[in-house]
């Protein structure tokens, strides 16, 4: 009863700032193992969301919003990284005539 109770007290005291997140894409090297690109995605505090399709080297993950920059920092740094770009939506509107 106390754990759930000091749980609900953290998770209560975390704004919602802390809360909000980030999805970015990262393209690992054909080199990096799936071991690899886990321990990256773990140390950084990344969640896998999925991979993209056709190319099983990127991947879509998310993290803290206020976690972004060093997050790209880090995978950038790892060595086993090609690229990490953020994962915005597009929307190109239609021909007007």
């Amino acid at each position: 009863m106390i754990a759930v109770l000091m749980l609900f007290t953290l998770v209560a005291s975390c704004s919602a700032n802390d809360r909000e997140t980030a999805q970015l894409i990262v393209k690992f090297k054909e080199s990096a193992t799936q071991i690899q690109r886990d321990n990256l995605n773990s140390q950084i505090g990344a969640q896998k969301l999925r991979t993209i399709f056709g190319d099983t080297n990127a991947q879509v993950v998310r993290v803290s919003k206020k976690d972004v920059a060093t997050a790209r920092k880090i995978y950038e740094q790892s060595g086993l990284v090609k690229y990490v770009e953020g994962d915005v939506k597009i929307s190109i509107p239609a021909n007007e005539k």
